[in-house]
């Protein structure tokens, strides 16, 4: 014999069942009301699952040309030869317009850095990256922007041989390090 349930735990069932419901009222009302205060407004999980569905569908679309492309071992890359007004990729795949030679000239220290969107600099132009900067500011320096937004420096240092180099120290600076080349 099955006993029915008591009068209380209904009451408590229902209880919780409206109280779901205000609080989710209340967060479409908070959605609402902030909706142009916000330096960013807060978006709904759908919408964030649109926007990654566009984007993922964009990487996969050869017909257009895009800074970003798929890569197998990395997931993506920055394409090489891609241009815009703001940022180049070279054709050895590195931030800027300069195209280095397979080995630094004569007492030239080669700088090689990997990273992320700091590396990359992903909000200013190609000569206002800070690599490119420190290039034009060191006489015999190149600096060989690796960077690329959205990853680290682990997955991005493949990208460089360093047998390239003559010889090869590397330093940790956050987790972006650098392999300082053409040190006689």
């Amino acid at each position: 014999m099955t006993r029915a349930p008591s009068s209380s735990l209904l009451l408590w069932i229902l209880l919780a069942a409206v109280g779901l419901g205000v609080s989710e009222l209340a967060s479409h009302l908070v959605l609402a009301a902030t909706a142009g205060m916000l330096y960013e407004p807060i978006r709904r999980r759908s919408a964030i699952l649109r926007e990654q569905t566009e984007r993922v569908r964009s990487l996969l679309d050869t017909s257009r040309s895009r800074r970003e492309e798929l890569d197998p071992e990395l997931g993506w890359r920055y394409r090489p030869g891609y241009a815009s007004a703001t940022d180049n990729i070279t054709v050895q795949g590195l931030r800027g317009s300069r195209v280095y030679d397979a080995f630094p000239g004569g007492a030239a220290l080669r700088l090689a850095v990997f990273g992320d969107s700091f590396v990359y600099c992903n909000e200013v132009s190609d000569t206002n990256a800070w690599p490119a900067m420190l290039e034009r500011g060191g006489a015999g320096l190149e600096v060989m922007n690796y960077g690329v937004g959205g990853t680290d420096s682990t997955n991005r240092s493949s990208d460089f041989d360093a047998r390239e180099c003559s010889s090869t120290r590397t330093w940790s600076l956050s987790d972006s390090p650098l392999w300082i080349c053409g040190v006689s």
